[in-house]
């Protein structure tokens, strides 16, 4: 097992997991004041690494011939499809709840808080209804998903550029974690004033 893990590279995963929830709890430690919205983005790190590690149990079953947990053999169980079903509903919901939260416009936040309590009620209904819970992805779950995580995270950013917090977006912590990697390290590359 050992060697399928690091022949895949599954251990680079969950190390950055690791790294970044260590990286949430120092900066709970050093920082005063924390917003409290922040703190739940800190301890999502430790779950998603919680969840990714206890998600090796498949593979640990699988490479062990079933000796340690001999109840998984021909399961339901046997694979980690189902936990990482629910995942997807949960981290999406916990992100589309996150950025809900930052708005401060009262009608966006009561529709879009509407929209995720339907998100959440569908996912749960589907996923309870669903005969492939233990076999496939759901994927309804992740493009609905991703579609009102898109608009809530776009909403946020409308927020952000009309009003006059986007003259301090780098101490913006959220607008760090979802912008920066993906859109802002060409520019601060160009640019040494960032």
């Amino acid at each position: 097992m050992l060697d399928f893990i690091i022949e895949h590279k599954i251990y680079i995963g969950l190390i950055f997991e690791l790294v970044a929830a260590i990286s949430g709890s120092y900066y709970l430690l050093k920082t005063p004041n924390v917003q409290r919205d922040i703190k739940y983005l800190a301890w999502f790190l430790w779950y998603v690494f919680l969840l990714d590690f206890s998600g090796l149990y498949a593979l640990w079953a699988f490479f062990d011939d079933y000796k340690t947990f001999p109840f998984l053999k021909d399961s339901l169980f046997q694979r980690n499809v189902w936990l990482h079903n629910w995942n997807h509903l949960i981290s999406l919901s916990f992100y589309i709840f996150l950025f809900i939260k930052q708005l401060e416009k009262v009608n966006y936040k009561r529709i879009l808080k509407f929209a995720l309590l339907i998100f959440i009620l569908f996912g749960v209904f589907k996923l309870i209804s669903s005969n492939q819970l233990f076999y496939s992805y759901d994927m309804t779950i992740l493009i609905a998903g991703v579609l009102l995580l898109i608009i809530v995270i776009a909403s946020y950013y409308f927020e952000l550029l009309i009003s006059d917090q986007v003259l301090d977006f780098k101490k913006n912590l959220l607008f760090l974690h979802f912008c920066w990697p993906s859109h802002l390290a060409p520019l601060c590359a160009t640019n040494s004033n960032l």
